[in-house]
């Protein structure tokens, strides 16, 4: 059976990991396109503990076409982030506030 949700993340923390879990748990519904890190050390951590793909860059991920992107950023980079994204024309899922107020 095909995933039904192929999806990609920015953030290698904690709050990324829920996600992982979750595409890890029903690989029938979800599949990882790949996740975003800072550094090539901390992608080999996550390549190894999930199996799934790193990248240093949002445009190297979405080049991977993903149907969405969840976005697991502080929040003091969400806004930038979520703009990065939806100028790529992605979809995204922003797990925390995209900004502080309306206008930002």
């Amino acid at each position: 059976m095909k995933a039904v949700g192929r999806f990609g993340i920015v953030g290698s923390g904690w709050r990324g990991e829920f996600f992982l879990r979750l595409a890890r748990q029903a690989p029938e519904r979800f599949a990882v396109a790949g996740v975003v890190t800072r550094s090539k050390e901390r992608g080999t951590q996550v390549e190894g503990r999930w199996g799934v793909p790193t990248f240093r860059s949002i445009d190297e991920l979405v080049a991977q076409h993903p149907e969405f992107v969840v976005a697991c950023v502080p929040w003091a980079e969400m806004s930038q982030t979520t703009q990065e994204l939806v100028q790529l024309g992605t979809h995204v899922l922003s797990e925390t506030p995209p900004a502080p107020d309306l206008d930002s």
